[in-house]
């Protein structure tokens, strides 16, 4: 008797779906091997290369020696791509050649040939996200090839252009490549003066905005921070962290911060770590203009603004009492030399809508650590790092937690372990790092 294959019986809509659910489930890679019956191995690939289906994930090249029999049977199926750093002219002209399609792409580290990158980016019209990391040593090093001259690319609404390779003349050709960008990421980026005007210009409409850990030339921050604003105040999500510092070192004040949260009167989310010209007259500025709409918040204190100062305390304490909208709160107040809970509170206002809270410093103390207890019960990740106390008792944070991460002494994180919920000592980058792109 014949043997009968119910999944080569179904319509081709619905073995494409099964197909694509299953292969999401597993993380296959080598496609044209997944589904292992000979018999049917041939009906597989043509429901592959059906016009139903897509490869959904992304799809790391090169990854090993299969992505390249790959492309040529399932290139125009790919919709995300990840490129890696040692890719070969042989490898990317298979990406030009097979890849027309694509609506993600991630390229790390220097293409190794200008022409052909050209020609894979303008054979994709319809990429939506381009994001693209060059780090310090290879502009160093001479290898830095990218051109953006002449590329076309009208459907960019999401551009990373991340690292110390990326100076003013790449990151203008990049902006003129689409009208319709909206989320930007210059972070790491070399600046100018005139960088900032072009941004105002040709994004005007932008919603999300990165540009920690940039420099910038000849220009005082808080000037340029505050012309940025005005010409762009659809900006919803804005990561300053360590951003548009001169070549003496000195960056955004407390007139950039106030020139922020005035003119972008939506503001969701703010990042403004590591800014070392700050005062606590930055957490007034906050709460007095965006505490009502702030959902995300990434704020540090230094000595300066608080040691020996009653203002300076009540400041931050007044910040969190009126930033109760707040979904996602990074705080820390740790450096050198401050080993004692200077009496910032975490109120249960706000505790009680948290979903994200990380805490460093003496701001993880047992009063804090109650109050997280008590109220804390929508949080689902919590992250602490302090040296200001030994332990954390596992009666304070039993909560419908997610993840946990404890990073205090030498804490035995097994008492803390239960089903469901995930234990680990170091805070993970995807809680640590701020990602404007992900807005």
């Amino acid at each position: 008797m014949k043997g009968f294959d119910i999944f080569a019986s179904l319509p081709t809509s619905l073995a494409c779906n099964i197909l694509r659910d299953w292969l999401r489930l597993k993380s296959v890679v080598v496609l044209d091997s997944a589904y292992c019956c000979k018999a049917n191995r041939t009906f597989f690939g043509e429901l592959l290369q059906s016009d139903e289906y897509f490869v959904h994930e992304k799809f790391i090249y090169p990854q090993n020696s299969n992505n390249l029999y790959a492309l040529p049977k399932f290139g125009d199926k790919i919709r995300c791509m990840y490129i890696k750093d040692n890719i070969t002219n042989i490898q990317a002209r298979l990406v030009a050649q097979y890849c027309r399609h694509l609506t993600h792409v991630y390229l790390n580290g220097p293409w190794c040939s200008s022409t052909l990158l050209c020609d894979a980016l303008n054979l994709n019209q319809d990429i939506e996200l381009l994001d693209i990391h060059i780090p310090e040593f290879e502009r160093r090093s001479g290898k830095h090839k990218l051109s953006f001259s002449g590329i076309s690319l009208p459907q960019v609404r999401t551009l990373a252009l991340t690292g110390y390779g990326f100076e003013h003349k790449y990151i203008v050709a990049a902006l003129q490549m689409s009208s319709s960008i909206v989320r930007l990421n210059l972070r790491g980026a070399t600046l100018r003066e005139s960088t900032l005007f072009e941004v105002q210009r040709l994004c005007p409409n932008l919603i999300s905005l990165g540009l920690s850990n940039t420099r910038i030339d000849g220009r005082w921050s808080d000037d340029a921070l505050s012309e940025l604003t005005v010409a762009c105040p659809h900006i919803l999500h804005l990561d300053i962290d360590y951003a548009l510092c001169n070549v003496q070192g000195a960056g955004i004040t407390d007139a950039g911060i106030l020139a922020v949260v005035q003119n972008l009167k939506g503001l969701q989310s703010l990042s403004i770590l590591d800014n070392y010209d700050l005062t606590y007259a930055s957490s007034v500025h906050i709460y007095t203009h965006c505490a009502n709409t702030l959902k995300t918040l990434r704020i540090n204190c230094f000595p300066h603004m608080i040691q020996n100062n009653l203002d300076g305390v009540s400041a931050f304490n007044t910040l969190f009492e009126r930033c109760t909208q707040l979904r996602f709160l990074y705080f820390s107040d740790w450096y050198e030399g401050t080993t004692h809970d200077v009496g910032i509170t975490l109120p249960a206002s706000t505790l009680r809508n948290l979903t994200t809270l990380i805490l460093e410093g003496g701001v993880v103390c047992d009063r804090n650590l109650t109050a997280i207890r008590n109220y804390g019960s929508n949080l689902h990740y919590l992250g602490l790092f302090s040296v200001t106390i030994d332990n954390v008792s596992p009666s304070l944070i039993m909560l419908a937690l997610v993840e946990l991460y404890i990073e205090i002494g030498a804490v035995d994180l097994s008492v803390y372990k239960r089903d469901g919920l995930t234990v680990g000592g170091a805070i993970p980058d995807h809680l640590m790092r701020f990602n404007v792109l992900d807005m």
